[in-house]
């Protein structure tokens, strides 16, 4: 079965890191067996939703912002599979800064 490397991007998750709750999005990498590329998608969904990071809906999300994106959706050759990329890099969502 193909492996498929998933670039995904979410924002306007409502998570709270212990300074009360924030939107915040993130980038992750995944990596997983799949029949096809949407079949990739689908498991990536599922297990982006069963993580405790994602998983749980924060109480005072009633808002129904949070959307997540696949960027790319890459068969890889199995030679260059490697089990790692189970975390994610969280950003605050916020207003866009000009000055860079």
């Amino acid at each position: 079965m193909p492996i498929y490397r998933c670039l995904i991007e979410g924002e306007n998750f409502l998570l709270d890191f212990g300074d009360g709750p924030e939107r915040m999005g993130f980038v992750t990498t995944r990596w997983i067996r799949a029949a096809s590329p949407d079949d990739a998608e689908r498991q990536c969904l599922a297990k982006l939703k069963a993580q405790g990071e994602l998983g749980t809906k924060h109480p005072d999300d009633t808002t129904g912002l949070a959307k997540v994106y696949f960027r790319e959706i890459v068969e890889l050759p199995k030679r260059r599979f490697a089990r790692f990329g189970k975390g994610f890099g969280f950003f605050p969502m916020g207003e866009a800064d000009d000055t860079l």
